[in-house]
Protein backbone atom coordinates (compact mmCIF):
# COMPACT_ATOMS: atom_id res chain seq x y z
CA UNK A 1 0.00 0.00 0.00
CA UNK A 2 1.41 3.29 -1.18
CA UNK A 3 0.67 6.96 0.10
CA UNK A 4 -2.01 7.05 -2.98
CA UNK A 5 -3.69 4.14 -1.91
CA UNK A 6 -4.16 5.85 1.64
CA UNK A 7 -5.60 8.91 0.93
CA UNK A 8 -8.29 7.09 -0.48
CA UNK A 9 -9.32 5.62 2.24
CA UNK A 10 -8.77 8.09 4.89
CA UNK A 11 -12.02 7.96 7.32
CA UNK A 12 -11.25 10.50 10.11
CA UNK A 13 -10.31 14.26 10.48
CA UNK A 14 -7.15 12.44 12.10
CA UNK A 15 -5.75 10.69 9.17
CA UNK A 16 -6.08 13.76 7.42
CA UNK A 17 -3.57 15.35 10.03
CA UNK A 18 -1.49 12.10 9.96
CA UNK A 19 -1.48 12.43 5.96
CA UNK A 20 -0.39 15.98 6.13
CA UNK A 21 2.49 15.16 8.98
CA UNK A 22 3.73 12.67 7.61
CA UNK A 23 4.27 14.93 4.65
CA UNK A 24 5.94 17.83 6.29
CA UNK A 25 8.00 14.80 7.97
CA UNK A 26 9.43 13.75 4.40
CA UNK A 27 10.22 17.23 3.50
CA UNK A 28 12.05 17.98 6.62
CA UNK A 29 14.29 15.52 6.91
CA UNK A 30 15.04 16.58 2.43
CA UNK A 31 15.89 19.44 3.63
CA UNK A 32 17.72 18.32 6.85
CA UNK A 33 19.48 16.62 4.80
CA UNK A 34 20.21 19.11 2.19
CA UNK A 35 21.36 21.42 5.36
CA UNK A 36 24.12 18.57 6.61
CA UNK A 37 25.61 18.36 3.12
CA UNK A 38 26.00 22.31 3.00
CA UNK A 39 27.46 21.97 6.42
CA UNK A 40 29.60 19.75 5.69
CA UNK A 41 30.86 21.48 2.26
CA UNK A 42 30.89 24.50 4.64
CA UNK A 43 33.59 22.83 7.15
CA UNK A 44 35.84 21.46 4.85
CA UNK A 45 35.91 24.86 2.98
CA UNK A 46 36.73 26.56 6.31
CA UNK A 47 39.41 23.88 6.61
CA UNK A 48 40.83 24.05 3.65
CA UNK A 49 41.19 27.73 3.85
CA UNK A 50 42.51 27.76 7.38
CA UNK A 51 45.21 25.22 6.14
CA UNK A 52 46.08 27.38 3.27
CA UNK A 53 46.51 30.71 5.87
CA UNK A 54 48.59 28.76 8.01
CA UNK A 55 50.74 27.27 5.49
CA UNK A 56 51.60 31.29 3.94
CA UNK A 57 51.83 32.52 7.82
CA UNK A 58 54.57 29.72 8.04
CA UNK A 59 57.00 31.56 5.30
CA UNK A 60 56.56 35.01 6.60
CA UNK A 61 59.14 36.88 8.80
CA UNK A 62 58.66 36.81 12.20
CA UNK A 63 57.58 39.69 13.05
CA UNK A 64 55.02 39.96 10.45
CA UNK A 65 53.60 36.41 11.48
CA UNK A 66 51.83 37.50 14.93
CA UNK A 67 49.40 40.39 13.07
CA UNK A 68 47.86 37.24 10.31
CA UNK A 69 47.71 34.73 13.67
CA UNK A 70 45.76 36.77 15.83
CA UNK A 71 43.61 37.24 13.29
CA UNK A 72 43.23 34.06 12.27
CA UNK A 73 42.58 33.64 15.85
CA UNK A 74 39.91 36.14 16.14
CA UNK A 75 37.92 34.02 13.21
CA UNK A 76 37.78 31.04 15.51
CA UNK A 77 39.45 29.18 12.89
CA UNK A 78 42.72 27.95 14.38
CA UNK A 79 41.70 25.04 15.82
CA UNK A 80 41.18 21.80 12.79
CA UNK A 81 37.72 21.53 12.05
CA UNK A 82 36.24 17.98 12.51
CA UNK A 83 33.76 17.21 9.80
CA UNK A 84 32.81 13.90 8.27
CA UNK A 85 36.02 12.99 5.85
CA UNK A 86 37.75 16.61 7.56
CA UNK A 87 40.25 14.47 9.08
CA UNK A 88 41.51 12.66 5.86
CA UNK A 89 40.91 15.52 4.06
CA UNK A 90 43.38 17.59 5.94
CA UNK A 91 45.60 14.78 5.73
CA UNK A 92 45.56 14.32 1.92
CA UNK A 93 46.06 17.96 1.00
CA UNK A 94 49.34 17.90 3.74
CA UNK A 95 50.67 15.13 1.74
CA UNK A 96 50.09 17.19 -1.37
CA UNK A 97 51.84 19.86 -0.15
CA UNK A 98 54.41 18.22 1.15
CA UNK A 99 55.22 15.67 -1.36
CA UNK A 100 55.12 17.95 -4.77
CA UNK A 101 54.94 14.67 -7.05
CA UNK A 102 52.01 15.37 -10.15
CA UNK A 103 50.23 11.76 -10.45
CA UNK A 104 49.22 9.73 -7.65
CA UNK A 105 46.53 6.66 -7.39
CA UNK A 106 44.42 5.88 -4.85
CA UNK A 107 46.45 3.61 -3.40
CA UNK A 108 49.66 5.52 -3.38
CA UNK A 109 47.88 8.27 -1.32
CA UNK A 110 46.29 5.52 1.28
CA UNK A 111 50.11 4.08 1.61
CA UNK A 112 51.48 7.46 2.20
CA UNK A 113 49.19 8.21 4.89
CA UNK A 114 49.66 5.05 6.48
CA UNK A 115 53.54 6.06 6.57
CA UNK A 116 52.87 8.65 8.66
CA UNK A 117 50.27 7.10 11.17
CA UNK A 118 47.37 8.08 9.44
CA UNK A 119 44.91 4.40 8.38
CA UNK A 120 41.88 6.00 6.66
CA UNK A 121 39.42 3.43 4.75
CA UNK A 122 39.95 3.52 1.62
CA UNK A 123 36.54 4.75 1.16
CA UNK A 124 37.49 8.16 2.43
CA UNK A 125 40.37 8.60 0.51
CA UNK A 126 38.16 7.72 -3.03
CA UNK A 127 35.51 10.65 -1.66
CA UNK A 128 38.79 12.74 -0.79
CA UNK A 129 39.99 12.11 -3.84
CA UNK A 130 36.94 12.19 -6.10
CA UNK A 131 35.80 15.60 -4.48
CA UNK A 132 39.01 17.36 -5.57
CA UNK A 133 38.76 16.05 -8.51
CA UNK A 134 35.19 17.51 -9.08
CA UNK A 135 36.44 20.52 -7.33
CA UNK A 136 39.64 21.21 -10.34
CA UNK A 137 42.06 20.37 -7.83
CA UNK A 138 42.93 16.93 -9.72
CA UNK A 139 42.40 15.37 -12.80
CA UNK A 140 41.05 12.22 -13.24
CA UNK A 141 43.18 10.23 -15.37
CA UNK A 142 42.19 6.84 -15.07
CA UNK A 143 40.79 4.30 -13.22
CA UNK A 144 41.88 5.26 -9.20
CA UNK A 145 45.05 7.66 -11.04
CA UNK A 146 44.68 11.22 -10.60
CA UNK A 147 47.01 14.36 -11.53
CA UNK A 148 47.76 17.26 -9.19
CA UNK A 149 46.45 20.07 -10.61
CA UNK A 150 46.02 22.96 -7.90
CA UNK A 151 46.20 21.75 -3.96
CA UNK A 152 46.92 24.21 -1.59
CA UNK A 153 47.52 27.59 -3.73
CA UNK A 154 43.85 28.82 -5.37
CA UNK A 155 40.46 28.11 -3.16
CA UNK A 156 37.54 29.61 -4.87
CA UNK A 157 35.59 30.72 -2.21
CA UNK A 158 31.90 29.90 -1.72
CA UNK A 159 31.85 27.79 -4.74
CA UNK A 160 30.56 24.91 -2.81
CA UNK A 161 27.48 27.08 -1.02
CA UNK A 162 26.97 28.90 -4.41
CA UNK A 163 26.31 25.18 -6.08
CA UNK A 164 24.41 24.02 -2.38
CA UNK A 165 22.32 26.80 -2.62
CA UNK A 166 21.72 26.89 -6.46
CA UNK A 167 19.76 22.87 -5.58
CA UNK A 168 17.91 24.00 -2.49
CA UNK A 169 14.92 23.17 -4.16
CA UNK A 170 11.83 23.93 -1.62
CA UNK A 171 13.48 23.75 2.18
CA UNK A 172 12.65 26.43 4.31
CA UNK A 173 15.48 27.76 6.02
CA UNK A 174 15.07 29.86 9.36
Amino acid sequence: MNANDISHDISSPYEVALEAALSDLERARACECHAQERLSAAEAHVAELTHLVQTLVAVLPQDRKSLYLQRLASIGAVKPITTRGGEVFDKVIDLFSRRPRKEWTASEVQAALAETGVRPDQKAVYNVLNYLARSGRLKRIGRGHYLVVDVGVTFQVGHDLDDADAHGGGCMES
